[in-house]
This record gives C-alpha cells, sequence and structure tokens, in this order.
C-alpha cells in the first residue's frame, strides 16, 4: 500500500465487469447512498464507495438466518435503497432472493446483475 492507495489484482474480465459495474452506480447513486450486495461480495461496498443498508455484510445460505429477511428488506425500504447488485449464485430458497427476483435488471455484465427496485411487495 503506497500513501493510502490500495491494489488489488483481477483477471481481465472482473476487471471490465467492475470498471463498467462502477460506472453505472456513478451514473445512477451518489457517493455513500445504500445499495445492497447479494448474497456474497462485502468488498463492493468499499470498492464502490456505497453503503450497506443492513447489519449483515454476507447473506450466504449456511449461515443465514431466514428470519432475518422481514428485517433485511424493512431496513432496505427505511433507507431507501433502489438498486441491489447481485454476485454469482442468487436465486435461493428464501423472502429476500424472491423479493430481489422480482425486480427489474437494469445492468448485466457475466460477474454482476444489478436490479432496480421497482416493488416493494
Amino acid at each position: 500500500m503506497i500513501a493510502g492507495i490500495i491494489t488489488f489484482q483481477l483477471q481481465k474480465q472482473q476487471a471490465i465487469d467492475l470498471t463498467a459495474l462502477s460506472d453505472f452506480m456513478k451514473t445512477n447513486t451518489r457517493k455513500n447512498d445504500y445499495v445492497l450486495v447479494y448474497p456474497y461480495a462485502p468488498m463492493l461496498y468499499f470498492i464502490l464507495e456505497r453503503k450497506n443498508p443492513t447489519k449483515d455484510p454476507i447473506y450466504h445460505q449456511r449461515t443465514w438466518h431466514f428470519y432475518d429477511d422481514s428485517i433485511i428488506l424493512n431496513d432496505m425500504k427505511q433507507k431507501n435503497v433502489k438498486y441491489i447488485i447481485a454476485v454469482g449464485d442468487y436465486k435461493f430458497d428464501a423472502d429476500l432472493s424472491r423479493f430481489i427476483q422480482k425486480q427489474k435488471i437494469v445492468f448485466s455484465s457475466p460477474n454482476y446483475l444489478v436490479y432496480k427496485i421497482i416493488d416493494w411487495k
């Protein structure tokens, strides 16, 4: 690390996708807006300079308590979350996953999907 600069290495496709995701988020959100990253990529909050609307950094199925889904959804609504970033496998038998799948895909790359929340039901 040099004078506050953090570096990390990515494969070419990952770098292309992350740059495109970053450009999308800069265009459609403001620095420190709340976005949900689901189910597991907490480093994106740091890289994209966006805030996690929940108490949890990950939603891994083996460690997740499904009763928390309603709490997470409520936190997201209270913090006016407009976008959800899905990374990898995100389709599970859980209320939060089903909620995400009902929203509108507004960005797509091999590594990321971004959903815009269009319906809080």
